[in-house]
Formats: structure tokens, sequence, C-alpha cells
């Protein structure tokens, strides 16, 4: 069990080893007492982060207990059951999917743990059916305020054109990465592609002209139509920093070209350094001489068929929440987002353009935006929440806004 005994290194992040001795404690306490066979046979998703003793997979399995930990703190008696019926999913899960969204739910409850107590889980379901098959649909919790009461539901936004999207491009750059990997050389490719992007059309395409002039030139480009649509692929040689480094390079220390993406020499061959993130879906890898970053970027031309299904989407999620959100209280949706190519900002101004103006939305006093920290260094951001209130609801949000004011960006 490396977690539970493995010397984690936590160098270089805002955790220490008194962190990891508590999350470790805690997790074996609540494990042991919920699914105790699951200690000696790490199943599902969570066993991958359980069975690894690597710095992300450890700081993640800590993040995790202080979630848990503030979420028992500030549950009411009723919902102990609850919770733990959810602990014991996250334990068994096998799906990706399903792992994410209760990992979610878990974020999200400790995001309000922190602010107000008690919380009550599944509020609009009565004691006598928390365990029945048949159980009324509800909210995910709720709370008090002297406002009255708030009911708050959680999802992840999932987006099925770029679903499929991604998964085309990964099929792509999986296969792009093996063919690249066996020639020394150091690339940047980029590909410009339309939503309905098919690796099964382009793989010829890729195979037979982008890869073999990629490999053959330091800098080029070369495009083809299908459907009416055309692929663009870009590519150049990246800088080299030139300087010997046994670690990655530290960008306060080490001057660093402009270009988004530069090369190292490390104790094991190249290293690849990325100066900052982007929208676009990327790709990193670096192995002995070969240094590779794939990016695909949707075409602009797509820009307004995509807002357009995205806000279709939008209008599709929460007419299946509202029935979760059946009553006449503050009614709250808490969304995050699957999709790194979407921002915040971009969301909630549909949200604000294309949702609040339609009456059909009156129930819905607000929507927040959820963001998870993505690393544990100190230049890393905590969680963080985007929100906007519905100017037009029949519960004002003006008393949760205010109490909420300290722990989100307000989009206006």
């Amino acid at each position: 069990m490396p977690f539970l005994d493995s010397n984690a290194d936590l160098s270089g992040t805002i955790l220490t080893q008194e962190n990891l001795r508590g999350a470790r404690n805690y997790l074996k306490g609540l494990i042991s007492l919920l699914d105790p066979t699951w200690l000696g046979k790490p199943k599902g998703q969570l066993r991958f982060a359980w069975n690894s003793d690597g710095q992300s997979p450890v700081t993640f399995l800590i993040d995790l207990s202080s979630h848990l930990a503030l979420i028992e703190q500030a549950i009411t008696v009723r919902s102990r059951a609850i919770f733990e019926d959810k602990v014991i999913q996250l334990l068994r899960t096998n799906g990706k999917t399903d792992f994410e969204n209760l990992l979610t739910e878990f974020r999200v409850l400790s995001f309000f743990a922190q602010k107000t107590k008690p919380i009550e889980l599944d509020p609009l379901v009565p004691q006598k059916d928390l365990k029945s098959y048949n159980r009324p649909k509800t909210p995910d919790f709720s709370f008090q305020l002297p406002c009255g009461r708030i009911l708050v539901e959680i999802t992840v936004f999932y987006f099925q054109p770029l679903i499929l999207w991604k998964n085309n491009i990964e099929q792509a750059f999986n296969y792009i990465e093996r063919s690249m990997f066996k020639h020394p050389l150091r690339r940047i490719l980029v590909f410009s592609l339309p939503l309905n992007f098919k690796w099964s059309q382009a793989k010829t395409f890729i195979k037979s002209t982008v890869l073999p002039n990629v490999k053959a030139t330091t800098t080029g480009e070369t495009s083809i139509t299908f459907n009416e649509k055309q692929i663009i692929a870009t590519w150049h040689e990246p800088p080299h920093i030139q300087c010997d480094l046994s670690k990655h390079p530290d960008p306060d220390t080490v001057h660093f070209p402009n270009d988004r993406y530069a090369t190292f020499d490390g104790p094991k061959g190249l290293g690849l350094w990325i100066r900052e993130e982007n929208r676009n879906f990327s790709w990193v890898s670096a192995r002995k001489q070969s240094a590779i970053a794939l990016e695909a970027i949707i075409q602009a031309e797509d820009a307004t068929e995509l807002t357009e299904m995205i806000v279709k989407s939008i209008r599709n999620t929460l007419d299946r929440k509202r029935e979760q959100l059946r009553s006449d209280d503050t009614q709250i949706v808490v969304c995050k987002i699957a999709h790194h190519e979407l921002t915040s900002p971009e969301l909630l101004r549909m949200v604000q353009e294309r949702i609040w103006p339609n009456p059909h939305y009156q129930w819905l006093t607000g929507i927040l935006l959820y963001i998870p920290r993505m690393g544990f260094t100190p230049k890393d951001k905590s969680d963080q929440m985007y929100a906007l209130m519905n100017p037009n609801a029949t519960c004002s949000g003006k008393s949760f806004n205010e109490f909420m004011s300290s722990n989100y960006i307000n989009i206006s």
C-alpha cells in the first residue's frame, strides 16, 4: 500500500509531512470503517492514486482527505448515512466519468462546509425513504440563511461534441507520438481542426503527408479539405535552453525564450518546458532525444455553431436539474466545466445573454461555476467559484450573493 507506507516527496508543494500523516490516518480509519476489504485489495478508479507513491497521486489523496473531513464535520446526523454511501461509491466506482462526478460533489460540499453548517444532504428525501429504490428526486444539499433555505444541485457540464472531438484527437495524437518518437527530433505540431474532425478520415493524410514533412523539415505548413472543411497542420522546432539541468528548469532563475515551449537537457535526455497554459487541447511528452508538443485548435469558422450547441446543452442540463430543484426555496446550480477549452467567463456570459432573459428559467436563482485547484505549488490557485445571479428569478439571490461574496468572482 504505497500511500500508507511510501516515502512521499512533497518538496515544492504547499503540503507537509504532517498533512500526509493526517491524511493517512483519516483515510485509513474511514475506509476501515466503511469498506475494510478495500484496503487489502484496492479497486475502482481510486486504486490508481492509492497504489502510487508519485507526488501527484499523493497530493491528490491528501486533498481528498481534507475535503471528506470538512464534510463530515459540517453535515447533519441524518446526512451521515448518505455521506458514507457516497464514500463507498467513490471507493468502488470504475467509470472515470462517475468518479469525476463524485469528486466534484465532494469538493463543492467541502467548499460550502468551510462557510456554513449544518449542511443537509438530499434534503427533499424523507427519512423513511433514504434507503428506498424509488426515493424522490432531490438537490444534492441544502443549508439555512436568514432569508430561508438554500437548495444546491451539483453537476459537471459535459459537452458531447467536444467529447467526441477530443476522443478523435487523442487517437490522432497517440499515433503521432508513437511515430515521431522513433526519430531524434524536437517539434511543435499544431492542428487547426473543424468540430466534426474524424481521425478515421484524416489518418491517411496525417500518416502519408503531415508526418513525413514534419520529420524532414523544421518548419512548415500543409492542409487538406474533408467534407468542405480544412485540416491545417503547422509545425516548427522549439528553441533549446543551452544548459544542463538536473530537474525541470526554474523560471525564476533560468532565462526562457518567448516561445510557449522550449526544450532543455535533462539527466535522462531532453525535457520539454511549457511557459504558460492555454485553451488549446495540448499533449506534450519527451523521451530520450525526442521532445514533442501537439496542439489542436477548433477552427474559428465553427465558433458560431459551437456557441449555439453549447447554449442548447446548457438548457438541456438545466431542464434536467429542474426535476431535482422543485420547491419555492432559493435554488442554485453549481457546475464544473469538463472542458478547459471553455472558460468560465465565456460560459457564464452565455447564461447571462441566452438563459436569464428566458422566463422558463425564473425558477433558478443563480449558477455558480466551480474551478478546482489544479496543483499544490505555491503558485497554483486554490478552489474558485464564478457566479451569476438571475435578475429575473422568482427568488432573489441578493442574500445568497452577500453570503458568498468573499468566495467567488462575480461576473456582471
